[in-house]
């Protein structure tokens, strides 16, 4: 038992924040990987892993395993690949050596044997080779699932810089890259980074169709969406109790304020304050408080 001073022993801390700017450059260029496999049609990316746990007796851990699953999740994600991409070799040597291939039909693409997964694990790579915070969420910006995207990339990086594990990742006609673990800590920072974002009122008429007076949560049925929302939860301020009691179940007119974050990629985090609440078709009026 520890007091309000005194940190839990058992609590695991946040890892180091580290900018990606103060971490050596990914983009620079390494050796081949001399992976003959990448010169076959329906081969996507080589992706050697080195740390010191790996071993062929030790290859079906934890790093090895994980690491494998999250990379091909990563590339499924960023191409919209509908999971067509399998392990065609995985050897081990001094670190172990993945090859990731498409299970696609050549005559499936437009652009040539592999397209949407090459070019998929072509975008990891500048991901991965991010110069900056700023580059690394645009590269982000579009993808159709970011919050499976994110969860993904986040384990992977985290095992890496967890592992003290160095990625090489390496693309048909095109060199390898290198995550060394200080990078992948970065580029983990700077996905769990949070920022606020700014306050924002708006009206809509509605239906109050929840509310909890002891809580103060409400939930309103908004005639026109918000942003693609119909129904909207939150709290409301204290001084709404009359109005909330009177016009539950009621056509109103109502006033919310929004705040909330953003984590990374991830859509942001979004609370509701309902502010005034009014109903014009009833003769009794309820200001805000």
């Amino acid at each position: 038992m520890t007091t309000e001073d005194e940190p839990d022993p058992d609590e695991v801390p946040p890892p180091e924040i580290i900018k990606i700017e103060d971490c050596a450059d990914a983009a620079s260029p390494y050796e081949s990987l001399n992976a003959p496999e990448l010169d076959r049609d329906d081969a996507v990316a080589v992706a050697r892993l080195d740390a010191q746990r790996i071993s062929e007796s030790d290859g079906e851990g934890v790093l090895v395993g994980e690491s494998i699953a999250d990379l091909t999740h990563v590339i499924h994600h960023l191409g919209g690949t509908h999971e067509q991409i399998r392990v065609q070799k995985l050897e081990f040597k001094r670190s172990v050596e993945v090859v990731f291939v498409t299970t696609a039909e050549v005559e499936d693409t437009l652009l040539g044997p592999s397209s949407k997964e090459r070019a998929a694990a072509a975008l990891l790579k500048q991901v991965l080779a991010s110069a900056d915070s700023e580059t690394l969420l645009q590269l982000l910006t579009n993808v159709k699932a970011p919050e499976q995207l994110a969860t993904r990339l986040e384990e992977l990086l985290k095992l890496l810089f967890e592992n003290d594990a160095t990625l090489d990742l390496q693309t048909p006609n095109s060199p390898p890259i290198r995550v060394v673990p200080k990078r992948a800590q970065a580029l983990y920072s700077s996905l769990r980074a949070q920022s606020a974002l700014a306050p924002e009122r708006f009206t809509r008429a509605g239906k109050l169709v929840g509310a909890f007076l002891d809580t103060r949560d409400f939930k309103l049925r908004l005639d026109d969406p918000w942003r693609r929302k119909n129904v909207i939860e939150g709290k409301f301020v204290p001084g709404l109790r009359p109005a909330i009691e009177q016009l539950f179940n009621q056509e109103v007119m109502a006033g919310v304020m929004v705040e909330g974050e953003h984590l990374g990629i991830r859509p942001p985090r979004l609370k509701f304050t309902l502010e005034t609440l009014d109903a014009p078709h009833l003769p009794q009026r309820f200001p805000l408080a």
